[in-house]
């Protein structure tokens, strides 16, 4: 690296990411987006005009620059507002939501069958509204829930990508996270531009006609098919079958969670899903084939004419999955640039990809999947060879070290530049990655080649059956070593948590590390440490308070009756036995949240069993139907079920309650809680139904009682300061 101004195009996409960055702080409308176009266009007209008069002067040789990164950043911009898809006025949310009865729903995608449901990725054609159908667009997820009779739910499993369908429902909005620091799925779903979801039942929704938007995609979903079911075929294991589909398809919807979260908590998940990692190996495997040809006269052109081909034959059949596209553009573009004899400037080259990207879609910039896979590439190609040069073995009989050496180095590499977003988005970290990335690299290239071979002998008999064996065992071996390494002691620090702004700290802290091995200036040090003590005094602003922390919590999770005490570092968590049964679904929902209070040890307690933990929870005792905590000197009254008001009256009298909460759609008598002077809130957690919580609304509105609907208003927080 000599000079930034040999990074042209990675200058350019910094400075359109910082457009796309700047537009989610603004919604404007189709009319004033196209201010902003023409805004462009007078911009670009008037440095052509400067290009033409002005070239030789002083004055032009100092602006250029600055004028064209304000075009660029514009650009970002104008695209990131176009690709919102609501502001165009023939979006259905511009209509009203209220009278929509029916609506025309084009199947977008493969439908996903779930265990309880299917779901559909749809794109609404027209609405029907006071018996009148208005052509329109927008997206909706769809969730069709399976019926208990088998033979009703058998024209779901016909559904297939281009079915026009004709559903009886109104699209409803995405909510946003009712606990605190939970995964924005609302959010996630915008930047697809969908801002609706309905959940159906098999008998709301009838076929209507078939009218695929693009036969070229269609052709594509057909060819994922043809080489799933070779898969099914011929594997008929199914933990395998589903990694088989996943490793060379990137399909990973047949695979179960005990294999997602051995391989998560690993290190291990980009073997699971076809990106860069993989397509290096079919760029391998060409070069193999064809070695000869880059000799020839034009050789190099023709080599990288036919890789281009063969690769992107290999994205169709994957059916142009979002990964694998990405991948096979990213490389497809490297191969260019080397046969264009660019080979030393690999970052303009991925810079170059990334923008195609991008100028296609802007919000693929937050698809965390991009982001893994440009700051991985651009890690392995910065740190990798100083690492691996740090190591020389030099003898033969090294060779072995040496070919682990550089797995290692690569897996370091990746990680250096990964691990930020990793922490921030999944709060967790495999602290065995060399390890297990020794292990499995090695087998990833013979499940691949199994995998491709296997799909183009499908039709040989003998040899379809040999491929398939081959590939069987090598996922088999691949399986049995990421579970035993997953059961190792300390194999995976969780709960961890950063925010954006200490993300920022540690990339700007590596790329001034980087620069400061480059150039050996003392500024950049300078600002490292600086940098550090930023980061150093965020963290530890969270954590001064933590072992002093006092936090009641009832959240939104699964419908659970539950009490959560947070004393410190530690969460007590008091539900029923069924619940206690679904506590990993439990504590994935406040994953987040409980990595941002610190929290490293969880305690389950039924009703029954925290009566003698008096340590933890001062007192409690139990009837029927009602649980009674004293906790940091605030009394909790537990209602579970429907209470005689006499016999409530005088439980309010003896107990005094400063919090009531309301599980299990129990009916009080609510005008007993009028007079209750130490009354602070009454609160209905999640097991209350709708229907129910409506009800209650219209009969507490006249009443003067503070009360907290845990299903609408979010999860109920009470913090005691010590």
């Amino acid at each position: 690296m000599s000079s930034l101004a040999v990074y042209t195009y990675l200058k350019i996409v910094i400075v359109f990411i910082i457009g796309i960055i700047t537009s989610r702080y603004f919604e404007l409308s189709s009319f004033q987006n196209n201010i902003i176009l023409s805004l462009i266009c007078t911009h670009i007209g008037l440095y052509c005009i400067e290009a033409f008069f002005l070239k030789n002067t002083s004055f032009f040789y100092h602006t250029a620059g600055v004028q064209t990164f304000w075009i660029i950043a514009l650009l970002g911009f104008y695209l990131a507002q176009k690709s919102i898809e609501k502001n165009d006025a023939a979006h259905f949310i511009h209509q009203n939501q209220d009278a929509i009865t029916h609506y025309i729903a084009n199947i977008q995608s493969e439908p996903q069958e779930k265990s309880k449901f299917v779901r559909l990725e749809v794109k609404v054609v027209a609405i029907k509204t006071n018996q009148k159908w208005i052509d329109t667009k927008g997206k909706v997820i769809v969730y069709i829930r399976k019926d208990t009779n088998k033979l009703k739910n058998e024209p779901l499993y016909q559904l297939a990508y281009g079915d026009e369908i004709i559903i009886r429902a109104k699209p409803t909005p995405t909510t946003q996270p009712t606990n605190p620091y939970a995964f924005d799925y609302a959010r996630y779903l915008s930047l697809q531009n969908i801002y609706h979801q309905n959940f159906i039942r098999i008998d709301d929704f009838r076929y209507y006609q078939y009218a695929p938007q693009s036969y070229f995609i269609k052709y594509a979903i057909d060819a994922r098919q043809w080489c799933d079911a070779t898969f099914r075929r011929l594997i008929p294991d199914k933990q395998v079958y589903g990694i088989a589909t996943a490793f060379v398809l990137g399909v990973r919807d047949a695979m179960d969670e005990e294999i997602l979260t051995a391989y998560a908590n690993t290190g291990l998940m980009h073997v699971l899903a076809v990106s860069g990692f993989h397509i290096i190996f079919i760029v391998q495997l060409i070069e193999w084939f064809l070695a000869g040809l880059k000799k020839r006269k034009h050789g190099i052109w023709i080599f990288t004419i036919i890789a281009i081909v063969l690769l992107w034959m290999y994205a169709y059949l994957t059916g142009l999955a979002a990964s694998v596209l990405r991948a096979v553009l990213m490389f497809s573009v490297v191969l260019l640039g080397n046969a264009m004899h660019k080979k030393g400037n690999i970052y303009n080259t991925l810079a170059f990809s990334a923008w195609i990207l991008l100028l296609y879609n802007p919000f693929m910039l937050y698809d965390v999947g991009f982001q893994l896979s440009y700051m991985a590439v651009l890690g392995i190609v910065y740190f990798q060879p100083f690492f691996y040069r740090s190591l020389v073995f030099y003898r033969d009989f090294y060779r072995v070290l040496d070919k682990s050496w550089q797995i290692l180095s690569v897996s370091l590499a990746a990680q250096i530049t990964t691990f930020p977003i990793t922490i921030y988005y999944f709060h967790q970290f495999p602290n065995y990655f060399l390890l297990s990335n020794l292990l499995i690299l090695p087998l990833a290239p013979s499940i691949l080649y199994a995998g491709i071979v296997t799909l183009c002998c499908n039709a040989i008999p003998y040899v379809n059956v040999f491929c398939a064996a081959v590939l069987y065992w090598s996922i088999v071996a691949m399986n049995t070593i990421t579970f035993q390494l997953a059961k190792l002691p300390y194999a995976l620090t969780e709960r961890l948590y950063l925010n954006g702004f200490e993300v920022a700290i540690i990339y700007i802290v590596i790329i001034c590390f980087s620069l400061f091995y480059v150039y050996y200036r003392l500024r950049y040090l300078w600002l490292s440490s600086v940098l550090v003590s930023l980061f150093c005094i965020s963290i530890m602003g969270r954590v001064y308070t933590m072992p002093n922390q006092r936090i009641l919590g009832i959240y939104d999770v699964n419908r659970t009756g539950h009490v959560v005490l947070i004393e410190g570092q530690e969460a007590l968590i008091l539900t029923d036995s069924v619940s206690i049964e679904k506590k990993k679904a439990f504590t994935f929902a406040l994953e987040g949240y409980f990595g941002y209070k610190g929290i490293n040890e969880n305690y389950w307690y039924t009703w029954a069993d925290a009566t003698a933990q008096k340590k933890h929870f001062g007192a409690l005792q139990a009837g029927k139907n009602w649980h009674w905590l004293i906790w940091q000197k605030q009394h909790i009254l537990f209602i579970t079920g429907k209470i005689a008001d006499k016999y409530f009256q005088q439980l309010i009298q003896k107990i005094k309650p400063h919090y009531i909460v309301l599980q299990n759609n129990a009916w009080l008598g609510w005008h007993l809680l009028e007079k209750n002077n130490t009354l602070k809130k009454v609160i209905f957690d999640a097991t209350n139904r709708r229907s129910f919580l409506e009800k209650i609304k219209k009969e507490m509105q006249p009443l003067a009682i503070p009360y907290h609907i845990v299903n609408e208003q979010g999860a109920f927080l009470l913090e005691i300061k010590s």
